[in-house]
């Protein structure tokens, strides 16, 4: 016999009845305990697939970015720019410079339980060292090509002794430490240890969704305490669309465009991001290939420089005021070398001069040639909406004294091909460069042999002075010397600094302790353990 279907009153009557009795058992017996809150998770938006997640071969800001949740290194660059101890409870340093005693703080350990000790400081800096490694980290531990000898003291102290002094090689000590006991074959570059991290650091490794994401959680033993979120997760999705990617709630952290600032900005809706400000501590520069073209001519270099309008590249190719500022000296703000000048402001009729007077001439179609040959340059740079506007201005400011520039956007890859190739097959390249709080690491860029001076700059002056400036302590002493370096590249031309692109991140409102986590170039944030998830944090437009 087919029964008759429950009323709808009947069936609530039921169901508060199976409460009422169930809560009774609570009262009459033990005490119900109440279900756990769901986790707090964060996601982050990075714009490529991390090349590593081993630390000593990460170069890519995808990478650093992900890296930094993962492990520690003995020191870490601070908020003023100076080293701050992380893995070390205190790294002294003898009068004269050349020793280093690292003591490490007992009671930091990996995510798997192992302790770290100055074993593991020591088996990563030796394995940087080693040139069959290829660590893109090895010349920040050579000091003028040679290496440091080092030796552990004791369980969690670790002594290094340089040939002789070098003020920058506390860089150096801000390379992320592997634990030894993870390589038992003692090989680093054994690629499973990346597919599976071991670190030191505020969370530990869960999963890596290629082309999809990556998955940590909170390591309850982090020696600096304990995270303010279950899970960290970094979702791999492509600049452009980070934004929209935010309005889809799929990630609540990115780092925006300079459009996606201005969008952010004149949005009035409630669940927009806040926008969190920080010096990028960033230059982008013009590089100016010194060979196989007429800007090996001092001259066209200097008349080119003299054709920029820096202010009006930050204004306008920016979208707006406060993107960006004008740039003179090479080392940026948050680099405490940077020289706080007033950029010079455009002069085009200086630079017709200085043509003339070096026997350019005008064609009829305005273009400046020399033994038949107009002086026409490619600009090489990785094409997006903000360098692609960067690439015309260049172009339309260069033509205005009859220099032609021919832009040539291209994909991350293909330019970095091209500049790392034996033959600089470029003219004119558009680069930005982070490269630390110390202007030691400028050196790379700007030195004879330098890992980046993709511009073939060969000044020995400018070797001898950096090397003055490592190997002395006295502050005053390397500012001055580092001063000269920068004149010596306005008058020399090998590089323009352009413009200082401001830094930005766009973060969801329900995300808390932001200031405290101290938002950063890269990283993203120094201190991610300070991070915290409110839900019910009040949203206003």
């Amino acid at each position: 016999m087919l029964r008759k279907p429950l009323g709808k009153r009947v069936r609530l009557t039921l169901v508060g009845a199976v409460a009422l009795l169930t809560a009774g058992c609570g009262m009459l017996g033990k005490p119900v305990t109440p279900p756990p809150p769901p986790p707090t998770e964060i996601t982050v938006g990075i714009p490529s697939e991390p090349q590593t997640l081993n630390p000593i071969f990460a170069e890519d800001r995808s990478s650093l970015a992900v890296i930094h949740a993962l492990f520690d290194s003995v020191e870490a660059e601070g908020p003023d720019g100076v080293p701050r101890p992380e893995l070390a409870d205190r790294v002294t340093v003898s009068p004269d410079g050349t020793t280093y005693t690292i003591h490490l703080r007992p009671g930091a350990t990996w995510h798997d339980g192992e302790p770290v000790t100055a074993a593991d400081v020591l088996f990563t800096y030796r394995a940087i060292l080693q040139s069959q490694v290829q660590s893109p980290y090895r010349p920040l531990f050579l000091v003028d090509g040679e290496p440091p000898e080092m030796r552990q003291l004791d369980e969690y102290t670790l002594e290094i002794r340089l040939p002789h002094p070098s003020a920058g090689f506390v860089n150096a000590l801000t390379v992320g430490i592997l634990p030894e006991h993870a390589f038992p074959n003692g090989n680093v570059k054994d690629s499973r240890f990346s597919d599976h991290p071991i670190g030191s650091g505020p969370f530990s490794f869960v999963q890596w969704n290629r082309g999809q994401n990556i998955q940590l959680k909170r390591f309850d033993g982090y020696f600096a305490g304990r995270p303010g979120v279950d899970q960290l997760t970094y979702r791999i999705v492509p600049e452009s669309n980070q934004r929209s990617a935010f309005a889809s709630k799929s990630i609540d952290v990115f780092v925006p465009t300079p459009a996606d600032v201005l969008k952010i900005q004149q949005d009035a809706s409630a669940d927009k991001p806040d926008l969190v400000h920080y010096s990028s501590e960033s230059v982008m520069t013009l590089l100016v290939h010194q060979r196989g073209s007429y800007l090996a001519d001092h001259a066209v270099r200097k008349a080119l420089a003299l054709a920029i309008d820096r202010s009006a590249i930050a204004d306008k190719a920016f979208g707006g005021p406060g993107l960006a500022s004008p740039a003179d000296s090479l080392f940026p703000p948050g680099n405490w070398a940077h020289d706080n000048r007033t950029p010079p402001a455009p002069n085009p009729a200086a630079a017709k001069k200085i043509l003339d007077e070096a026997g350019y001439v005008t064609n009829s179609s305005g273009w400046r040639v020399k033994d038949g040959k107009v002086l026409s340059f490619q600009l090489l740079y990785i094409s997006d909406r903000t360098t692609d506007k960067i690439a015309q201005m260049l172009a339309d400011q260069a033509a205005e004294v009859g220099i032609q520039i021919q832009p040539k956007g291209v994909d991350r890859t293909a330019f970095y091909q091209t500049l790392d190739a034996p033959e600089k097959n470029f003219d004119l390249a558009l680069n930005t460069y982070w490269l630390g709080p110390d202007p030691d690491a400028f050196a790379d860029l700007l030195t004879t042999h330098g890992e980046y001076n993709f511009q073939e700059y060969d000044n020995p002056q400018v070797d001898k002075w950096f090397t003055q400036a490592r190997e002395t302590s006295d502050q005053g002493a390397r500012l001055s010397l580092y001063r000269q370096i920068d004149q010596s590249i306005r008058d020399d031309v090998p590089v323009i600094p352009l413009v200082y692109p401001e830094g930005f991140l766009a973060v969801r409102r329900t995300i808390v302790n932001v200031e405290k986590a101290d938002p950063a170039p890269v990283v993203l944030f120094r201190y991610l353990e300070q991070l915290g998830v409110n839900p019910g944090r009040a949203v206003t437009p």
